[in-house]
C-alpha cells in the first residue's frame, strides 16, 4: 500500500443530464396525500404537509441545473486519494490573493448538512471588504461518504478517523502547518477529537464551534447547587438536575436568559426530536436504501431537519432543495448516514465523559457561537475544565445551519475570535480597503457580500 502524499486533482462539478431529468421527473410525479391523517396533523408529528407540498412546487419551479452547478463550482473543488484511509476526498480550496497573511481556515459540515453549506461565507473569508478584517485560505471537504467523497470499504471508520484524515489533508497535502478549524454538528465532534489528540491539536492554535453537546458531571452540578441549596441531593444526574429539579431561582441564578434558552431547547431536542439518531445508530441501511432513489422522500426526511433547527425567521428553502438535490445526484445518502453507526460507541463516550475529550494543549482558544435555533449549544460554564474559552457569543438569529442561516455574524465571530487570537498579528489587517474586485473560475466578479 502506498504511503505517498496525496496529490489534488482539479474536480469540476457537471452532473448528469439523464440522472437530473429523472431527478426532476420523481419530484413531478411522486403523489403526497391530499390530506394529513387528522386536521391538526403537522411539524410535532414530523412534517407539514401543506408546507412540504409548496417546497415540492418551488422545487419543480425554480431549480435550474445550470445555475446550481455554476454555483457549486465558484470556488476551486478537488479530489484527492487517500489509499491508507481508502477515501477518495472532495473539498474547496479557496485561496486569497493575501497569499503572505492568510490563516488556513477548515470548515467541517454535518448531517444532513454538506460543503454547500458554507457558500454563503467562503467569499467574505477569502476576500474580506477591507483590510481590518483578516483573509483566509478555506477549505471545505465533502465529509467521507458525503457528496462527492467516496466513503471507505472497510469498518470502523468513526469520526476520530476522519478527524485524523482532515488533519493529514491540511497538513501533508495543503502544506498549512497551522490553521484554524470550524464546525458544527458532526463537524463539531470532529473538530473535539482533533483537539483532543496531543499532535493534531499542536497545529490548530484557534478552533471555533456552534454545537457542542456534553452532561455535565454530577460532582459538578451538585457541588454548584449544593452552595445554593445544601439540601441538594447529589445523586441526581447532571443533566436531569439542570433541567428538571432547579426551580427558576436557582437557574436564573446559575445561567443567563440565552442559555436557559439553550438547554430548553436541546431537551427538547431530545424528547422529540433525536428518533432518527437511534434508527441511523442502529439500522442505518434501513433508511439509507429506502431514500437513496427517492427525492421527495429525502425532502421530506432532510427537510423536517432543516425546518425545525433553522430559525424561520430566515430559513430559506432553497437551501434545503440544493441540499436534497445534492444528495439525491451524488447518490450519496445511504453511505451519509453510516457516520452515525460507525461513531455511536465514541459518540455516547463524547457526551458523556467529555473529561476525556478536553483540549489536549491548553494553550488553545476556543471559541463557541450559540445561535438561538441551535440543538445542541451548551451553557459556557460546562466548557471550564473542557476548554480555554476566551469567546462566547449569544446571537438573537440563527440555528444548527448557523453558515447558511445568519452567515453575516458567523463569519464577524470567527474573524473577531481569529483577530483576537490568531498567534501572529498579519499585517494585512492593517491595509485599507480593497479596490480591485477578484473574480471567479467563470470569471464573474466574486462579491464578499460581508
Amino acid at each position: 500500500m502506498s504511503s505517498s502524499v496525496p496529490v489534488p486533482e482539479p474536480f469540476y462539478i457537471s452532473f448528469d443530464t439523464t440522472d437530473v431529468e429523472r431527478m426532476l421527473r420523481l419530484v413531478c410525479q411522486t403523489e403526497l396525500p391530499e390530506e394529513p391523517p387528522f386536521p391538526t396533523a403537522g411539524w410535532n408529528e414530523g412534517m407539514d404537509l401543506e408546507w412540504l407540498k409548496l417546497v415540492k412546487e418551488q422545487w419543480i419551479k425554480t431549480f435550474a441545473v445550470d445555475e446550481f452547478e455554476a454555483k457549486l463550482n465558484r470556488y476551486p473543488n478537488f479530489k484527492a486519494r487517500f489509499e491508507q484511509e481508502d477515501v477518495d476526498l472532495h473539498f474547496i480550496h479557496a485561496r486569497t490573493e493575501n497569499l503572505h497573511n492568510a490563516v488556513p481556515l477548515l470548515l467541517l459540515h454535518g448531517w444532513p448538512g454538506s460543503f454547500h453549506d458554507f457558500h454563503k461565507v467562503v467569499g467574505p473569508f477569502v476576500d474580506p471588504p477591507h483590510g481590518g478584517h483578516p483573509s483566509y485560505h478555506v477549505v471545505v471537504p465533502s465529509l467521507p461518504g458525503f457528496g462527492f467523497s467516496s466513503y471507505p470499504r472497510r469498518t470502523p471508520f468513526t469520526f476520530v478517523e476522519i478527524g485524523k484524515l482532515l488533519h493529514k489533508l491540511m497538513t501533508e497535502v495543503l502544506g498549512y502547518d497551522k490553521y484554524l478549524l470550524q464546525g458544527g454538528d458532526w463537524g463539531g465532534f470532529i473538530a473535539r477529537s482533533m483537539l483532543a489528540d496531543p499532535v493534531i491539536s499542536s497545529h490548530i492554535p484557534v478552533a471555533h464551534m456552534n454545537m457542542f453537546f456534553t452532561v455535565p458531571p454530577a460532582a459538578k452540578v451538585a457541588e454548584a447547587l449544593g452552595n445554593l441549596i445544601p439540601s441538594f441531593v447529589k445523586a441526581i444526574p447532571g443533566f436531569t438536575a439542570l433541567t428538571s429539579y432547579l426551580d427558576d431561582r436557582v437557574q436564573n441564578y446559575l445561567f443567563k436568559p440565552e442559555e436557559r434558552r439553550s438547554i430548553a431547547r436541546s431537551m427538547q431536542y431530545r424528547e422529540t426530536g433525536n428518533g432518527y439518531v437511534f434508527l441511523q445508530s442502529t439500522k442505518p441501511l434501513s433508511i439509507g436504501y429506502a431514500l437513496n432513489d427517492s427525492p421527495i422522500g429525502l425532502l421530506t426526511y432532510i427537510g423536517s431537519k432543516f425546518y425545525e433547527w433553522s430559525d424561520p425567521t430566515v430559513f430559506q428553502p432553497q437551501d434545503l432543495i440544493e441540499t436534497v438535490a445534492l444528495y439525491y445526484l451524488t447518490r450519496s445518502f445511504y453511505t451519509s448516514v453510516m457516520i452515525y453507526h460507525q461513531s455511536r460507541d465514541v459518540t455516547w463516550d463524547m457526551v458523556g465523559n467529555s473529561h476525556k475529550w478536553k483540549v489536549a494543549n491548553p494553550d488553545n482558544k476556543l471559541g463557541f457561537s450559540n445561535f438561538p435555533y441551535e440543538i445542541g449549544a451548551a451553557p459556557e460554564a460546562l466548557f471550564k475544565g473542557l476548554a480555554n474559552l476566551v469567546m462566547y457569543k449569544i446571537h438573537d438569529v440563527g440555528g444548527h445551519f448557523a453558515a447558511l442561516d445568519e452567515p453575516t455574524h458567523f463569519v464577524f465571530d470567527i474573524r473577531e475570535l481569529t483577530r483576537s487570537n490568531w498567534p501572529v498579528r498579519l499585517s494585512l489587517w492593517d491595509q485599507k480597503e480593497r479596490t480591485t474586485p477578484r473574480v471567479g473560475p467563470d470569471g464573474q466578479p466574486i462579491s464578499p457580500e460581508i
